[in-house]
């Protein structure tokens, strides 16, 4: 009976103490969670930082595909760029290699940061009136591999240099403010998907930002 009595004893100290540090464990795990500076905090929302990242990405591009100006079924890559951006300019080679070698669809869209680039946004904007006929990627690659412009902000020689046909259309386009609604319209995207500065790269994989390999825009572009 004694011997009974003391394993029962026994038994309900061993239950105790194993209820005492269940208890601390999950006390220690919630305090680690709980912790801002935590790194399993850290990790949490990292993962859900690129969860979300990754959806916005599909709504963007799923987006395009219903407008007929992307394919969903080809690897492509958003780039919001600024033509005053170096880290843009360094790219720029990068970009039209993959795009030649079908590598990837590129969409470029704009982000100016006119705070610290005062002639981003009418470059911005030569862009997408040099698109609106045709000229957009000579247009482009003028603004990205040459300065004179920067010094000489003479919009109608770009465009003549570029090859779009009609400069007059062009000049109107400048200042039209459908051209503006456009810009807008890029700005709004680049919200959406949390661009905060150039250059940021965005496929149905997630979103890049900064300077990129050739190899890490494909693996972004397939994913």
């Amino acid at each position: 009976m004694e011997n009974s009595v003391k394993r029962d004893g026994g038994k309900r100290g061993r239950n105790a103490l194993n209820m005492v540090v269940n208890v601390t464990v999950l006390l220690f795990l919630g305090y680690a969670l709980l912790r801002s500076d935590s790194p399993l905090r850290t990790k949490i929302r990292e993962y859900a930082s690129a969860r979300a990242e990754r959806v916005a990405a599909h709504e963007i591009l799923d987006g395009l595909a219903s407008q007929g100006r992307v394919d969903s079924g080809r690897p492509t890559i958003i780039e919001f760029t600024d033509f005053q951006c170096p880290y843009c300019r360094d790219m720029h080679d990068v970009l039209r290699h993959g795009s030649a070698e079908n590598e990837f669809h590129l969409v470029v869209m704009h982000f100016p940061l006119e705070q610290i680039h005062p002639l981003a946004r009418p470059a911005a904007k030569a862009s997408l009136c040099g698109q609106a006929q045709r000229s957009g990627k000579k247009m482009n690659h003028l603004l990205m591999s040459t300065r004179d412009w920067m010094d000489d902000t003479d919009w109608g020689r770009l465009a003549h240099e570029a090859g779009v046909p009609d400069l007059k259309r062009f000049e109107e386009c400048m200042d039209a403010p459908d051209t503006e609604l456009e810009l807008a319209r890029h700005a709004a995207i680049a919200k959406k998907i949390g661009v905060r500065g150039t250059p940021t790269f965005v496929s149905y994989g997630g979103v890049h930002r900064s300077v990129a390999s050739l190899e890490e825009l494909v693996k972004l572009a397939k994913k």
